[in-house]
This record gives structure tokens, sequence and C-alpha cells, in this order.
């Protein structure tokens, strides 16, 4: 049994992606289930050539023998239940291709928007409730509007709401849950200013955006990036800092 979900795209949970990353050659991709319960929603984009309807939603993939949490990037691909052999590329220079629809910015740009999102959201996990107003389904579609938006909006602020056919408002959520898309836009404005930690790739089908099956896309965190150390190891630093200075009174004495 195929099912079809437009627009499905893999973004790998850290620990999860880093050890995934060890296998360049071709590896076996298959949509499992999804992760949260999703939201109907449909959606526009104004290089797309009409509406789309969708089931949005993180849900999970298997990728040579392992689970993943994923979400949707391209709006005229489907994923399927079938296993099927994909290989991986720099998610910037996936971007830069052929893309239909056309996105307007550079595959930099797109990737640069998706860390900041995650690194936001504090990395790739299972969506839950926020408080009593979002349910884990609405935020888990939530988020799935917020990458849809980072990949299609071209070169125009990030916001899921606005117009058709606004020329400052290539994607939109024509409609779709009113939480839905308030959580989308709170989480697209929160991410608006986070400091992106994360590189961004594609296991990628072989085929053009717009044609066959859906391709993935992988988050890892970027080792370029340096972090403050943990408040353990600084409690270490501090012990070892004053042990230091206690063998360097004794000599003087």
């Amino acid at each position: 049994m195929k099912t079809k979900f437009f627009g499905r795209t893999f973004v790998a949970a850290a620990l999860c992606a880093a050890a995934f990353t060890a296998n360049a050659g071709p590896v076996s991709v298959q949509w499992l289930n999804f992760a949260a319960g999703s939201q109907n929603v449909t959606v526009g984009e104004t290089n797309a050539g009409g509406n789309i309807s969708a089931a949005a939603g993180a849900f999970n993939v298997n990728i040579d023998g392992e689970s993943f949490l994923t979400y949707c990037v391209e709006l005229t691909q489907y994923a399927s239940t079938s296993a099927l052999q994909y290989t991986r590329m720099a998610g910037s220079s996936f971007f830069d291709m052929n893309y239909t629809p056309v996105l307007g910015v550079n595959g930099a740009v797109v990737v640069e928007r998706i860390g900041r999102l995650f690194t936001y959201l504090g990395g790739m996990q299972v969506p839950k409730a926020v408080g009593t107003q979002y349910s884990a389904s609405e935020v888990s579609a939530a988020i799935q509007l917020a990458v849809w938006e980072s990949v299609y909006e071209g070169d125009n602020p990030l916001s899921v709401s606005g117009a058709q056919n606004d020329l400052t408002n290539k994607f939109m959520a024509v409609s779709a849950p009113a939480d839905v898309i308030s959580y989308a836009n709170l989480i697209l404005a929160g991410a608006a200013t986070a400091a992106n930690q994360y590189s961004v790739s594609i296991v990628w089908y072989g085929t053009q955006p717009g044609q066959g099956a859906q391709d993935y896309l992988l988050l890892e965190r970027n080792p370029s990036r340096s972090e403050l150390p943990e408040p353990a190891s600084l409690g270490l630093v501090a012990l070892g800092l004053v042990a230091a200075g206690l063998a360097s009174r004794r000599r003087r004495a």
C-alpha cells in the first residue's frame, strides 16, 4: 500500500544524525508513521500553480534500520511506505538546483533558516503540548508549516499568514486551525534572532524536486560552532584552577 503525503522532508535528531553521517553511500529510506498526530491544512505558493492539501505534522522514517523523526519540505513530491534507495548531498547545493516551485533565494539562505528554526526549538524531538493552548498535534503541524515557510517564502519576511497572490507573501496557510497558524508564526519570529547551531544536508532520491519520491532533510550539530562548557565541566575547571593556585603557593613558601 502506497500512502501519499505531499512534501515530506526529513530532519533527524542530532545524536541520530551524527551516527548516520558515517554512512556516505546509498541508504534505504522508508516512511513509517506520524510521530504526534497531524492536522489537515491547505497551503498555497504563488509559483506552485494551485493550492495543496496535506496532513501536516512530524512523522518517523526508517533509514538503514533506524527510526528518525521527520518533517516535510517539498510541496509537489510524495513519501511512500515502500523502502527506496537514497544518497546524500549538501543542503545548499540541493536547494540551488532547478527547484519546482522556484524558491526565489539561494540554497544557503534556506539552510540557514532551517538551522535557526531548529536551534530556536532546541533541536529535533517529538512535539509536545505547549501549555493548555497548543496540543501536541498542533505544535507538530505548526513546525511543519514553519519548515515550508522557511523553504518557499523567497526573500520576504517569514510568516504563514497573509493573502494569496500578495507579492510579499509567496507561501501561506490558506486553510489551517487558528492555533496551528498562531504557533507557526510564534516560532518563526523567535527563530529570526536565533544563532544557528546546525548544518543541513539532503538525503536525495535522485530526481529533480517536483518529480518522483520525496527527498529528506538531515539536521546535524555544526562542529564549527563553539559551545559553552556544561556546568559540571565549569566546576572541574574551577577546581583545577584552585589546585594550581595552591601548588603555586606551596612552591613559593
